[in-house]
């Protein structure tokens, strides 16, 4: 809002030092967060005065100095690592993996991941098989960096639901839902990343990193209002129907969830073996035997 030289080096300095970090597809996500929190800061509200655009054009000529110069700065981190990126394997393996993808692909079962991201088992070596042999569910483990925990994620909605009007409230819960949407591969979002460099190689599952963010800053905002209005006494009776019903909702859907998953335990342990012994026997060359399988 107030672009100036000492805070155009400031902000260079931050992303200098991530730059640095080693991690190329971080750093594309990071900046994707950057240019969301700018065009929504300056599209909302949406105020098409002289003045108001003439500011937006120096904040974005002050962003695209600060993120220039970090460049330059940590030069001798990325420079090797395009070079290395244009000439390596994992380029040709995701831009042939791209390319045998539908035009808008997304799996709905991902969506679980959301909520319980290890619904098919743990990372590396913690599950006796692969569990999604038996539940045929997609990978939800990297979607981990989204779940911030029930209290959080109530606050936040209760934030995003009561304050809505409020310009932070909602810059953040756009950019919540943006992040979430590229990283589940939501229908028609999933075609625009593709064609932006950078994103159309990265594994895009690790934004929901921004969408926890987004939430953790709404549920702020949320413990704030709720604090609020139990110190004004405001709308108590209503407010506790409704902390009550809630309360009796997630109780039944958690009974119920419960109920299915032990009812269909010995279904799916009989199945994943059975997929886990077929292709065992597919080969003949085998590090273990196959009851440690």
């Amino acid at each position: 809002e107030r672009v100036r030289l000492h805070r155009i080096l400031g902000a260079a300095l931050v992303f200098f030092v991530q730059f640095l970090g080693g991690h190329p597809a971080s750093c594309i996500h990071l900046l994707l967060a950057c240019g969301l929190v700018w065009l929504l800061r300056v599209f909302l509200p949406m105020e098409a005065t002289v003045g108001r655009l003439r500011s937006a054009l120096f904040s974005a000529l002050g962003i695209g100095a600060a993120v220039g110069l970090g460049f330059a700065l940590a030069a001798a981190q990325w420079l090797p690592v395009v070079e290395y990126a244009q000439n390596s394997g994992a380029k040709i393996v995701r831009a042939e993996t791209l390319k045998g993808q539908s035009l808008i692909a997304t799996d709905p079962r991902y969506l679980i991941g959301l909520v319980f991201p290890y619904a098919n088992g743990y990372p590396d070596g913690v599950s006796p098989f692969e569990i999604r042999q038996a539940t045929h569910l997609p990978n939800t483990n990297e979607l981990a960096p989204g779940f911030v925990g029930t209290i959080p994620l109530i606050l936040a909605l209760f934030a995003a639901i009561t304050l809505f009007r409020r310009r932070e409230v909602r810059l953040w819960a756009i950019i919540a839902l943006i992040s979430a949407a590229i990283a589940i591969k939501f229908p028609g979002v999933d075609h625009l990343v593709r064609l932006i460099p950078g994103l159309n190689v990265a594994q895009n599952a690790r934004l929901l990193v921004v969408t926890a963010l987004g939430l953790a800053i709404l549920s702020g905002f949320g413990l704030q209002e709720l604090t609020s209005l139990l110190l004004q006494r405001a709308e108590m009776i209503r407010l506790r129907k409704t902390m009550k019903w809630c309360a009796i909702s997630l109780c039944a859907i958690a009974v119920i969830g419960a109920v299915m998953l032990f009812a269909a335990k010995g279904l799916i342990l009989k199945r994943g073996y059975a997929k886990a012994e077929a292709n065992y026997k597919v080969s003949d060359a085998h590090e273990h035997d196959l009851d440690y399988v």
